[in-house]
């Protein structure tokens, strides 16, 4: 699996480069966990630099595309996290495998996240929202 996630990145990084409006692309989910069935696609997240929802849309349908075109596959899933509202779907991205980054992006987004998800889990925590943690 490691080599085959080097591949990817090796094919899509190259790729990417060109595409100026991509800071970051995230591997994560069942391809990446080994828990891969029948109806396993294939999860991606994008930080995008777009600053307009629309465009980050259009930019978001143009990476897909353009991943399609490198994996023999047609289940691909574009998650754009710029325009995720929940904390737990961001934070399960950027624990992903980091495909393709541009500059240091990762240092300007990623802490967030991840204080709001511990800010999220203490809340479930201390008013006992949920018994699995």
């Amino acid at each position: 699996m490691r080599n085959q996630i080097q591949q990817l990145k090796e094919k899509l990084g190259a790729i990417f480069q060109a595409d100026n409006q991509l800071g970051i692309l995230y591997l994560f989910g069942s391809q990446l966990d080994g828990d891969i069935h029948a109806g396993s696609d294939f999860d991606f997240g994008v930080f995008s630099l777009e600053s307009d929802p629309l465009q980050r849309f259009y930019h978001g349908l143009r990476v897909q595309d353009t991943i399609e075109k490198v994996l023999p596959n047609d289940k691909i899933d574009v998650k754009i996290l710029n325009d995720i509202t929940t904390t737990e779907l961001q934070f399960q991205i950027i624990q992903g495998e980091v495909l393709f980054e541009r500059e240091s992006y990762r240092i300007l987004i990623e802490p967030k996240i991840r204080m709001h998800h511990e800010d999220f889990m203490y809340g479930l925590k201390k008013y006992g929202l949920t018994k699995a943690i």
